[in-house]
């Protein structure tokens, strides 16, 4: 019955229909391959869940074994509750088809996880996708996401909201999208205001566009480094940095470094305060 780990579901479907409202689903240690949903919903609920990897993401594999073309899930997480938080997981091979993303609506918090060669085969979305106000994603590990220019397949971020994300001790790297809009494209776009992204690093990503963050932000100690804009041939071919959108933010104690955009800047500022960063090599 799942109670005690003699009786434990041997499935992660079973133990995710079967846990009740405030509970904690563990996993264990595996690679456990997610077959498809009738409902297109992979796993959907409307309860307060915790979802917990024994031990941890290097244990804990949650394998969609989607292809970039298939149009077997729209939602591999769609939480329509008061909230859930995830933590010790690795989320890897899933594609969403249509308007819709890996992980979607009102997370608490996702820690200590890896989203790893998932796409979403439309402009609209990201891999992951929190609705709930001042939601935490730390400790956090994007790698590989996307398809490199690929018009047909249009992977937007790993990360977007118009929620406030608080970001701490998360990497962006070798991902892609292929998403270009007004200078958008990059690996996140959170849109809210009161944003904090801290001591986070996003290395070696090829977009279409700059990382956007809202107003009255604060982006402190982090770095960008090595991260390729490719889109060349008009406006949209700015820098591959970050782009500060609104009023009353803060870029404090930030490198960038390598960073390449034929169009504008490393770093797009509207309005606030940029202090004591550093700006290296960029072109």
């Amino acid at each position: 019955d799942g109670t005690v780990i003699a009786t434990s579901y041997t499935t992660v479907r079973a133990g995710w229909n079967a846990v009740t409202d405030g509970a904690t689903l563990w996993i264990d240690d595996g690679t456990y391959v997610i077959e498809p949903a009738a409902n297109k919903d992979m796993f959907y609920t409307q309860k307060s869940v915790t979802v917990r990897g024994v031990h941890g993401a290097e244990e804990t594999v949650l394998d969609f074994k989607r292809t970039a073309d298939d149009d077997s899930a729209k939602w591999c997480f769609y939480i329509n509750g008061s909230g859930c938080s995830f933590d010790g997981l690795t989320i890897a091979n899933a594609c969403c088809s249509g308007s819709f993303s890996a992980m979607f609506g009102p997370i608490v918090s996702v820690c200590n996880c890896v989203f790893s060669n998932n796409w979403v085969n439309n402009k609209s979305y990201a891999i992951l996708a929190p609705t709930l106000e001042g939601m935490l994603i730390s400790n956090c590990t994007f790698v590989a996401n996307g398809k490199a220019a690929d018009e047909a397949l249009k992977p937007t971020y790993c990360l977007a909201s118009t929620k406030a994300v608080t970001m701490v001790d998360c990497v962006f790297t070798n991902n892609v999208s292929s998403y270009k809009e007004n200078g958008n494209g990059g690996v996140f776009n959170l849109s809210g205001a009161g944003n904090q992204l801290i001591r986070c690093t996003i290395v070696d990503n090829k977009t279409c566009g700059q990382s956007g963050v809202g107003s009255e932000s604060l982006i402190k100690d982090c770095v960008f480094k090595d991260n390729l804009n490719y889109w060349t041939d008009d406006q949209y071919a700015m820098g591959a940095g970050l782009r500060l959108t609104g009023a009353g933010n803060t870029l404090l104690n930030c490198v960038f470094t390598n960073n390449v955009g034929s169009w504008g800047a490393t770093v797009g500022v509207k309005g606030g305060i940029v202090e004591n960063c550093r700006f290296l090599n960029n072109k």
